[in-house]
């Protein structure tokens, strides 16, 4: 979209943007059409977070927000700076990790999710086989009725690893309708 407007300025004789000056309109645009106001904009331009507000939550059992942020580096970065970066835990100190999912753009696997580990076994093993619909897990019926089956630590965690996983690939192949109520 850019390179089409510098064009398209270029062959109407008009002088054509910067590559820079065209990225930041395209910022204003598209923030813009999120919601955010002028004097946002300016902020997340100035290299600050701005917190956008509250988003219509799908559940009275969601968080849903809005935030911008600018960041200065190539795309290709972008991965190292949310995933690599040992400063993800200063900004958030309840993120343990962090990774991809299906970083070939397939549909996952199991292993994708191998890191996740349960801490504090006791309290989660009890939390998740007495885990009842509208509990703060989250659980779908089908959900809860894997996890009571779980019968060590380590089946949980795996039970875990195959939700998320399961969540995942529905989420990929049909959006948040695809997700199971819970």
């Amino acid at each position: 979209k850019i390179r089409t407007q510098a064009e398209s300025r270029s062959k109407h004789h008009q002088p054509a943007i910067s590559q820079k000056n065209a990225t930041m309109v395209l910022l204003d645009e598209i923030l813009s059409e999120a919601g955010f106001s002028d004097s946002a904009i300016a902020d997340v331009k100035a290299g600050k977070l701005h917190q956008g507000g509250s988003l219509d939550a799908a559940s009275d059992k969601e968080l849903s927000v809005k935030l911008a942020f600018h960041v200065k580096a190539k795309l290709k970065n972008s991965k190292e700076i949310f995933l690599d970066s040992p400063k993800k835990r200063e900004y958030d100190p309840t993120v343990e990790s962090l990774g991809m999912i299906a970083e070939d753009g397939g549909d996952g696997s199991l292993d994708d999710f191998k890191e996740i580990n349960l801490t504090n076994e006791k309290v989660m093993d009890k939390l998740y086989k007495k885990a009842a619909p509208g509990s703060d897990l989250n659980l779908s019926k089908d959900e809860i009725a894997m996890f009571k089956k779980c019968s060590s630590h380590n089946q949980i965690e795996n039970c875990l690893r195959q939700v998320l996983l399961d969540r995942f690939r529905a989420y990929k192949k049909n959006g948040l309708a695809g997700i199971a109520p819970y």
